[in-house]
């Protein structure tokens, strides 16, 4: 985490970073405070004329994870609850390990997981919608995969 990464995303994230962490034995993420062993940088940047809230590296290959979260600080994320932070940053992390959104036909159909028109109708669909939303998501250890996100998570690692 660099210093700039807002306090009210850190706890937030901790609980992301658990989810992921707990979904599959095959994904690992923990807190370094050493920046180079850190695989992942948790930053800022300031685009008031973008509609993203945050953004996230993709992996660039040879089993790499992607190297960067970043929240977009020109957004108010005043109104933005915890667990709505929380539900931001599993996206976010999900782009890091190579997922696209689920309502986009940016990658490939996971096999046994519904196509993206299914997604861009289903706003729980996924937590990789483009549009993120809650969907009964909680700062617990009570997780909300969808079957479609666990089916994805178990082929992909």
């Amino acid at each position: 985490m660099e210093s700039n990464f807002p306090q009210n995303y850190r706890t937030p994230f901790g609980w992301a970073a658990w989810h992921w962490t707990a979904i599959s034995t095959n994904i690992d993420i923990r807190r370094t405070y050493t920046r180079s062993q850190a695989d992942i940088v948790l930053s800022t940047f300031n685009e008031p004329n973008s509609g993203a809230f945050a953004r996230a590296g993709g992996p660039s290959g040879n089993g790499n994870v992607g190297t960067y979260v970043n929240i977009n600080i020109a957004k108010n994320h005043a109104s933005t609850s915890s667990a709505e932070k929380m539900v931001l940053m599993i996206h976010e992390l999900g782009h890091t390990l190579g997922f696209h959104h689920s309502d986009s036909n940016l990658g490939r159909n996971i096999p046994q997981t519904n196509n993206a028109t299914y997604h861009a109708n289903n706003n729980c669909g996924s937590i990789m919608r483009s549009s993120v939303y809650r969907c009964g998501w909680t700062l617990s250890t009570n997780a909300q995969w969808t079957d479609d996100d666990r089916t994805a998570i178990d082929w992909a690692y």
